[in-house]
């Protein structure tokens, strides 16, 4: 799943985790709409453990946004998520 999330997420300096798991369920094939968001969740926080994604700036207190990690050079990218 985490190279599914990552491909999700593409460009994008920041994704809600809802957001995330909303496009992953839109893959009827393979999840037939039955993914929950907090599968995603436990997902994202292990790809954060091992340096894969980071959490960035979001303007909501519960909601977490998510972006892929990236090269030093290419930080200053502002997030999608709001500021």
């Amino acid at each position: 799943m985490e190279d599914e999330i990552l491909a999700v997420m593409g460009n994008r300096r920041g994704m809600m985790t809802y957001h995330i798991a909303n496009c992953l369920r839109a893959d009827h094939r393979k999840y037939n709409g039955k993914l929950a968001t907090s599968t995603v969740l436990r997902c994202l926080k292990r790809m954060e453990e091992a340096g894969r994604v980071e959490r960035v700036k979001s303007p909501y207190a519960v909601q977490i946004c998510w972006a892929k990690k990236v090269a030093p050079d290419a930080a200053d990218q502002p997030s999608t998520c709001g500021d």
